[in-house]
């Protein structure tokens, strides 16, 4: 297998073009997979790849790797298209329908404060009672109780046309209409903070944590030193994720947390004045907006995750 091949795999994805076949790479494949009907296997060979440049009318010379009756046009077609991740829309009537707010500014990070199946949290807000809240993408995690099948999985769920509330209301938190309707949210499966019972963890609902599953901070954010750790895949699928959006929405991975995370690391998710007041439109955290929230919070992972953007 070719290093130009595997660079033509990253393009196709939105990933950084170095040849290497690494865990962003493996990820991207995987989500394609799941797509494709293909289960959630994220071998990446020859046989996978070709496969790949077969669905995208893609073609290579094998003994030099140049590619030839290569389509104009594909670049933009693939960047744009759901193959990349499984969709399981919900019912319209919990996202806003009509109108067209395809024009996103933002992109915000959330967890779900619960268990690691993508699917299930969908149906979840299919059938309670609150009304159009969602976010467009959701991402599957590990279980607390150990590995999950699900871990790592991309799902879409609104169309990117239209949009749920994710945030806050105006009067209570001071969040306006444009920033819910001109934002992409995407919630990673996750418990969030965690409390200590002797040398055991246990989720805000009572149930224990695996130990391998806890993050230790070293430090308090918002009352909580222990948190349920953002897994390795769920990491991978983000960055993968995070990649395909800001090329398909000129949305500046750059600006918010990128910017903040080099300046003060840990403070970088903290709530910020500006950030509520539309003045910083790029990649932010649910806590850079809400006081009383506590998604997403600062794993060294998911610092090193924004820095590597």
């Amino acid at each position: 297998m070719t290093e130009q091949k595997v660079k033509k795999l990253q393009e196709i994805f939105g990933l950084e073009q170095n040849g290497i076949i690494d865990n962003h790479t493996r990820s991207a494949v995987k989500n394609f997979n799941i797509r494709d009907g293909r289960g959630s296997d994220d071998t990446v060979d020859e046989k996978t790849i070709d496969r790949i440049f077969e669905r995208f009318d893609i073609q290579f010379v094998n003994n030099d790797g140049v590619q030839v009756d290569d389509n104009d046009e594909y670049t933009s077609d693939i960047n744009e298209s759901t193959d990349i991740y499984s969709t399981q829309l919900l019912d319209s009537d919990e996202y806003v329908s009509s109108g067209d707010y395809s024009n996103k500014e933002y992109i915000f990070l959330h967890h779900t404060a619960g268990w690691d199946n993508p699917y299930k949290t969908i149906e979840s807000w299919n059938s309670d009672s609150r009304g159009r809240i969602g976010t467009h993408f959701v991402i599957g995690g590990d279980s607390i109780r150990g590995e999950s099948e699900h871990d790592g999985v991309v799902v879409k769920c609104i169309p990117d046309e239209f949009f749920a509330y994710h945030l806050g209301g105006t009067k209570k938190h001071g969040i306006d209409f444009y920033m819910h309707s001109h934002s992409v949210g995407i919630e990673l499966c996750n418990f969030g903070q965690l409390i200590q019972r002797g040398q055991s963890f246990y989720t805000w609902a009572g149930q224990r944590v695996s130990d391998s599953q806890v993050c230790d901070l070293g430090f308090e954010f918002r009352g909580y030193r222990y948190w349920h750790k953002y897994s390795d895949k769920q990491l991978n699928s983000l960055y993968f994720l995070l990649k395909h959006l800001s090329f398909k929405h000129d949305i500046d991975l750059n600006v918010g947390l990128k910017t903040w995370v080099s300046t003060f690391e840990d403070g970088a998710f903290e709530f910020n004045e500006k950030a509520v007041a539309g003045e910083i439109k790029g990649l932010l955290s649910h806590t850079n907006v809400r006081k009383d929230k506590y998604d997403v919070f600062p794993q060294k992972e998911m610092i090193e995750l924004i820095k590597s953007l």
